[in-house]
């Protein structure tokens, strides 16, 4: 929900133009989901946070898009 007034303020430049989002913390997989789900594009990995949606560290940076491909299916991480 966060992303959503920054979407709506820029909602007549990003039609024009592609966007990404880059998040932080352990809600980092569900912003970059929605950003996804919304049309835009997403950056993850350890250069921007080393917790799972669970607040557990992650193993590797692999962990971190497994997670965000799997929340992008609409399942939940194992």
């Amino acid at each position: 929900a966060d992303l959503d007034p920054f979407l709506t303020q820029a909602s007549d430049r990003l039609s024009d133009m592609g966007w990404a989002v880059c998040a932080f913390g352990s809600q980092e997989t569900d912003c970059l989901a929605r950003a996804v789900k919304l049309g835009g594009k997403a950056r993850i990995g350890f250069e921007n946070n080393l917790f799972n949606r669970d607040g557990k560290p992650a193993a590797n940076n692999a962990e971190r898009v497994a997670e965000l491909v799997t929340a992008l299916a609409g399942t939940e991480p194992k």
